[in-house]
């Protein structure tokens, strides 16, 4: 590969490695806010549903929005990569029961609060909403290992094209 070619790619590892550590952050302020929990309590060990639910929110917004493994988000909590797949999993169970009008009203309340974060995070990010995406354009890379099947294929880049 030629040097100015990896130079590149360092660059803009770099720059996403600053961008997710800022959303990061950023997901940690708010998310400790709306779920009414300090940013210290999300680094303990406890089990409070409170905090338990607000580090779901955080793993689910920020495994949405960079290229953040699990492995590296459990890692910001000390916890394991199979809890962050499982805290996603629930998250996801919960918004689903939701958009079906399920009749469980913890997770009404769970599903409002990360909306309400999600909703500021957006807005500090200049996010549009998912409704807004669908008009818009995308520039992809993406890796296929088994072309032209595309079973085995990952997003190296995407970028919004207006």
């Amino acid at each position: 590969m030629p040097q100015k070619l990896k130079e590149v790619m360092q660059d803009k590892r770099l720059h996403r490695h600053i961008e997710s550590q800022h959303l990061f952050t950023k997901a940690v302020e708010i998310f400790s806010a709306v779920n009414k929990v300090t940013p210290k309590d999300l680094y303990s060990g406890t089990r409070k549903r409170s905090v338990v639910e607000a580090r779901s929110m955080i793993w689910k917004y920020v495994r949405e929005r960079t290229l953040l493994t699990y492995q590296e988000l459990g890692d910001r909590f000390d916890k394991a990569h199979c809890t962050v797949q499982h805290h996603i999993s629930n998250h996801d169970a919960y918004m689903s029961r939701i958009n079906n009008n399920s009749e469980a009203r913890v997770h009404e309340l769970y599903a409002m609060t990360y909306m309400n974060g999600k909703g500021v995070l957006n807005h500090y990010f200049n996010i549009p909403e998912e409704s807004e995406m669908r008009e818009m354009k995308w520039r992809l890379v993406i890796m296929v290992d088994d072309y032209p099947v595309w079973r085995q294929h990952q997003v190296i880049e995407k970028e919004r094209i207006i």
